[in-house]
């Protein structure tokens, strides 16, 4: 019989391309859990407050009249470079022959947040031998306790290095080139720490902006993760524990407005002289 997945992913384009990749691969796929992005545990106490009182766009508005307008300016540039590297994905995507849309006849569950009990239970009903996670947070013991064959995950970064949420922010930020690429390591209870299974450079040219370096690991998780499973599922991979790292882990508190004040603003000189 074979093994049971459930892929744990996020709402996004790269989540409905992996998912096609697994199913192609002739992966049994029995259930998508799909997570929203965001959310308000990375908020300080009191924005919390207000938002669950008011609302997510009024506090929204209220910071950004605070901001100053350098920050204003970052912010406007940040979106314009999320929306350039969405549609370089989105092209690249299509040029591969993957379908938009969700994949049809498999059983979707989209959550707040992979970790609630609902979506435990969820997950536990579909007896899953084996779970694919790309794009979500981190998995906490009630869900990682399920699968038979545990879990696995793709983090973008030449692990042990870098670890945590927005690598790519930190490499472009140092001008990192060292360990720029995609990690599909088992997962445990902390963060990033699973022995590696599989890691590719993915040759990104820096400097670069954070967004387009994103889309390039994606298209190499798109490209490598089946793969990855595949020979995980037969015992083709022996796991490789991590060993020490000279960089730290990243939380995502630690991207302040400051420093991408600062990336941003360096980035365009880089642009002015070229």
């Amino acid at each position: 019989m074979m093994d049971r997945i459930v892929l744990l992913t996020n709402q996004g384009i790269e989540g409905r391309a992996l998912s096609h990749r697994l199913l192609g691969a002739g992966l049994n796929v029995v259930m998508i859990v799909s997570e929203e992005a965001g959310g308000l545990p990375d908020y300080s106490w009191p924005s919390r407050f207000a938002r669950r009182a008011l609302g997510d766009r009024p506090v929204d508005r209220l910071a950004s009249a605070q901001l100053s307008g350098r920050a204003r300016n970052t912010l406007g540039w940040e979106r314009e470079k999320s929306r350039e590297a969405t549609e370089f994905l989105q092209r690249s995507l299509d040029q591969a022959g993957i379908p938009e849309e969700w994949p049809k006849d498999i059983e979707h569950f989209r959550t707040g947040s992979v970790n609630d009990a609902v979506t435990v239970q969820r997950v536990r009903q579909a007896r899953p031998d084996l779970l694919v996670v790309f794009g979500t947070g981190l998995l906490r013991r009630p869900i990682l306790q399920l699968p038979a064959k545990g879990a696995l995950n793709a983090h973008s970064s030449l692990l042990p290095h870098y670890k945590g949420p927005r690598s790519e922010f930190w490499q472009c930020y140092h001008n990192d080139p060292r360990y720029v690429g995609i990690t599909m390591h088992l997962v445990n209870e902390g963060v990033d720490s699973g022995a590696v299974l599989f890691q590719v450079a993915t040759g990104a040219d820096l400097p670069m902006d954070p967004y387009r370096m994103r889309a390039l690991n994606t298209l190499a998780v798109i490209d490598n993760y089946a793969q990855v499973v595949a020979d995980h599922l037969q015992g083709k991979i022996e796991p490789r524990p991590q060993g020490p790292t000279e960089t730290r882990t990243y939380r995502f508190k630690d991207v302040t407005m400051d420093l991408r004040i600062a990336l941003k603003e360096r980035l365009e000189q880089r642009d002015r002289h070229d």
